[in-house]
């Protein structure tokens, strides 16, 4: 369901592919996206880190 279809004036079947709004929002979606996934790659690289140099500092105790 298009989240325009309810509050668009213009609203009409198949106007999400021409619409200049609707192209501006999934842009907008695709780059939030976007920062959301590299912020998880990092941070989780960052953590997996942190297990490591524990799993070396202690390597008798399992972190895992």
């Amino acid at each position: 369901m298009l989240p325009c279809k309810s509050k668009c004036s213009n609203y009409f079947e198949g106007c999400h592919k021409s619409c200049m709004r609707w192209n501006l929002i999934s842009k907008e979606n695709q780059m939030d996206l976007k920062r959301k996934k590299e912020y998880l790659l990092y941070h989780n690289e960052r953590c997996a880190q942190v297990v490591r140099q524990c799993y070396q500092i202690v390597p008798h105790l399992t972190y895992r």
